[in-house]
């Protein structure tokens, strides 16, 4: 019996891997059309952009054939698209570096603040979640309740300019805009890393700690939970042994969703901060009127939800098998 199930259940896995490489596949067509797009979008001449208003004619006629500014869109897009794909993002003409070398240097700071963005999410989220939901109706849990009410209204941005009043400036215990890296101090690298990671943190936090206890108080009112309080075990064994998992569904797509969120998020809290991440060089490429440069990080960003978004798809249908059953 357990081997037919197993053998219906193979094709439809297959059937639902493809169907989703092929969604991928159509909206990363879908974003390199879009990013292309965004040359046309830009008033004025993207030729005269990189040649200079001082530039002669025949210099920005060479300019637009270079790049490729007098050919249709549609061709444009399609050789540009190809050259993404074998990871080519251009040349930045304002440093005449490939876009590729720029971003591969300032992605560390990027990911680091993403990932102990994600760490704090994690930590602080999910046992909030959990107590909330086992002491639902209590004071605890009204004050959990609004301390995400009011954390979900701010953006992330401005928690961030609050915490450098209260934590950089006012007491001196952070570094207001200073990056050390990791490979010159670990303590350094994490004390410019903590307030910018924790900006991110609360927000998404506000998010995800409603959707658990939601989760976890339904999960809490199992006939499975009352056997397992029966037998006496502790409560912290009983949240996140037996009522964290079968809750955690809608707590794992937030998850993926907020990766991609955070991604996005550090961006901006990098100007906030200043630091060298992705984030300044955008607000370089803007400011020097790069358009390959400000093209090829927005082409890479929107690839980072895409491809996120499709790793949480993979994830649920691990998680929950109904997922691929609908």
């Amino acid at each position: 019996m357990k081997n037919g199930l197993r053998s219906i259940a193979a094709p439809r896995s297959a059937r639902l891997l493809a169907f989703r490489v092929a969604r991928l596949g159509t909206v990363l067509l879908i974003v390199t059309l879009g990013t292309a797009l965004l040359i046309d979008l830009v008033p004025g001449d993207p030729a005269v952009a990189i040649a200079g208003e001082t530039a002669s004619d025949a210099v920005i006629a060479a300019v637009r054939e270079q790049y490729g500014f007098d050919q249709p869109i549609l061709k444009r897009w399609w050789e540009w698209t190809a050259s993404v794909f074998t990871g080519d993002l251009g040349e930045s003409y304002s440093t005449r570096r490939p876009v590729t070398t720029l971003i591969a240097e300032r992605l560390p700071v990027t990911i680091e603040l993403t990932v102990l963005a994600m760490l704090f999410t994690v930590l602080v989220a999910v046992p909030l979640g959990l107590y909330a939901a086992y002491r639902s109706g209590s004071w605890a849990d009204r004050a959990i309740n609004a301390m995400a009410s009011a954390l979900i209204a701010v953006p992330s941005f401005v928690i961030g300019l609050v915490l450098v009043l209260a934590f950089a400036i006012g007491t001196g215990w952070f570094p207001t805009s200073n990056w050390t890296y990791l490979d010159e101090s670990v303590t350094g690298n994490l004390s410019s890393a903590f307030l910018p990671a924790l900006s991110l943190a609360l927000v998404e936090i506000a998010i995800i700690t409603p959707i658990l206890r939601a989760d976890a108080i339904a999960t809490l009112d199992d006939d499975y939970i009352a056997l397992a309080r029966a037998k006496g075990i502790g409560t912290a064994r009983l949240l996140f042994r037996h009522v964290l998992r079968p809750s955690s569904i809608s707590t794992t797509t937030l998850l993926g969703l907020a990766l991609a969120r955070l991604f996005g998020g550090a961006i901006v809290i990098e100007f906030v901060f200043n630091l060298p991440g992705l984030g300044s060089l955008l607000i370089t490429a803007i400011r020097s009127n790069d358009l390959l440069l400000m093209q090829g990080l927005v082409a890479f960003i929107a690839l980072v939800y895409v491809v996120a978004n499709f790793a949480v798809d993979l994830l649920l249908v691990k998680l929950d098998p109904r997922v691929a059953a609908e």
